[in-house]
């Protein structure tokens, strides 16, 4: 006659088998990949603090994804590689659309998930120079050609455009990407640099030159009416000064464009819902992660582009919390 098995170790089992499936669930956690820019980039520092909020926060396991530009994060979404992506509305517009460098190879599959906030971008130069204006800029050597980073070109004449002038009023030296740039600025290769404001890239160039200043664009009805002719949502706004601003030393104009999430279109409505609703509700611990996403307003979530469509996902939640914006 066989023994029967203590109550302990049949309790002892259950629970061990418990803790197996628990286990076993949270290894099954669904993992989402996020394409941002590389490492030093706002849009990888940003897309980090979300990954790591989203991870915590839900059932999903959400990997940050750097590629080169982003033409790569684009094209990412558009594979089914990544979920997810950072981007310039521009960028984003002139995709979908098949213009400019996308002309004959337009990317499909990209969605509208939100707007996330304006990214003041501009040129800044050492304190030490004592250069103070666009006008002063002239037959300096600036970062140019950009061919890991296309967007850079527009992005450039654009800020160049503010202030009427073109290429052909610098030096141009061309630059391999967004942060060579700036190391070639840091190593003197350059007298301007060029990035967006809050970039930890900045912080860096601040640090190891001394100082550096952001230049401030002509803020008036014309020189925004020139941006736009470079992209027709560039625009211009004053850029206050905060403690992770390094070069911002009072109200700077800047060019400005907006920074978008966009998913994928193999991408679940729940899941754009649930991240797009992650980030609202943990606002607070995104800002925490990094300083910067304080300009992410959640009531501005819902603002919509002509040539690019909305994710169904993200019309539900935009409309059920009351950000949805009609164009």
């Amino acid at each position: 006659m066989r023994k029967q098995r203590p109550a302990t170790v049949w309790g002892s089992l259950g629970i061990l088998l418990v803790a197996l499936l628990s286990f076993a669930s949270a290894g099954r956690a669904q993992v989402v990949s996020f394409a941002t820019l590389k490492p030093g980039s706002l849009y990888h520092t940003m897309g980090t603090v979300v990954a790591k909020v989203v991870t915590q926060k839900t059932g999903m396991r959400m990997l940050v994804q750097p590629l080169g530009n982003d033409r790569a994060t684009m094209t990412a979404l558009s594979r089914g590689q990544a979920e997810f992506a950072w981007a310039d509305i521009n960028s984003a517009l002139i995709a979908t659309g098949g213009k400019f460098i996308y002309e004959g190879r337009m990317i499909k599959g990209l969605r509208l998930a939100a707007n996330v906030q304006g990214v003041p971008v501009g040129v800044f130069v050492r304190k030490s120079s004592g250069i103070t204006t666009m006008e002063q800029l002239k037959g300096k050597r600036f970062p140019s050609d950009y061919p890991a980073f296309p967007n850079g070109v527009p992005l450039m004449q654009g800020i160049l455009a503010a202030a009427n002038m073109t290429y052909d009023d610098v030096v141009k030296v061309p630059v391999q990407s967004l942060i060579p740039g700036v190391d070639d600025f840091i190593a003197g290769k350059i007298d301007v640099g060029f990035f967006a404001a809050g970039g930890p890239k900045v912080a860096e160039a601040d640090s190891a030159v001394g100082g550096v200043r952001f230049i401030g664009l002509p803020n008036t009805p014309e020189a925004d009416a020139r941006v736009k002719k470079v992209r027709p949502a560039y625009y211009i706004d004053v850029v206050q000064p905060a403690p992770f601003r390094a070069g911002i030393d009072g109200p700077t104009p800047l060019m400005v464009f907006d920074q978008v999430l966009l998913a994928g279109t193999h991408v679940s409505d729940k899941m754009v819902f649930e991240v797009l609703d992650t980030m609202v509700k943990y606002r607070d611990e995104l800002i925490k992660g990094f300083r910067p996403f304080g300009a992410f307003i959640p009531k501005k979530m819902g603002k919509q582009y002509p040539g690019i469509e909305p994710h169904p996902g993200a019309v539900k939640f935009l409309k059920e919390k009351g950000f949805w914006k009609d164009m």
